[in-house]
């Protein structure tokens, strides 16, 4: 009797760490699940002046185009120097001459350690990025594309977070 009701222990015993293991691990998270999706910290990367100057664009224009398209998800955009959320949406444009690469990044923070030493940085977990060439430097093609990227996201951050 007593080796039944020590084995029913061993056998209960490994099944909570089973379960634990399980609801530790969730392989099949996305990434872009959070806690509250209607705040969202907002990264522009910064652009050369004479990229600006070339193609007619200003900060100030991107960072409306992206607010307002997250608005228009109900979620609201946060200043990059807001550290209430451990992660971010990074938005990114490179140009070179008629060239241009756009990326709409989200990045969460992560934590590692060598030996003692902790770090702490972004990693990212969904991505989408464009290149495109427009030979009359045209902004408002780079402003279809970035919302058409910005759309992407956004439906997708939606609708993994309204699963939950």
């Amino acid at each position: 009797m007593k080796r039944v009701f020590l084995w029913i222990i061993g056998m209960l015993l490994c099944l909570q760490t089973i379960h634990s293991q399980e609801s530790a691990f969730r392989w099949n998270a996305t990434g872009l699940e959070v806690d509250d999706y209607k705040q969202l910290k907002l990264v522009i990367a910064e652009l050369q002046k004479e990229d600006l100057e070339q193609w007619k664009l200003t900060e100030s224009q991107i960072r409306q185009t992206v607010e307002d398209k997250l608005k228009s998800f109900k979620i609201t955009p946060l200043s990059k120097k807001d550290y209430t959320v451990p992660y971010r949406l990074h938005v990114g444009i490179q140009i070179l001459d008629t060239a241009f690469q756009l990326k709409v990044a989200f990045e969460r923070v992560v934590i590692f350690r060598v030996g003692k030493q902790e770090y702490h940085n972004f990693a990212t977990v969904f991505q989408r990025e464009t290149l495109g060439i427009n030979s009359k430097k045209d902004n408002s093609h780079i402003f279809r594309v970035l919302d058409r990227l910005l759309d992407q996201f956004a439906r997708e951050f939606v609708k993994v977070n309204q699963k939950s």
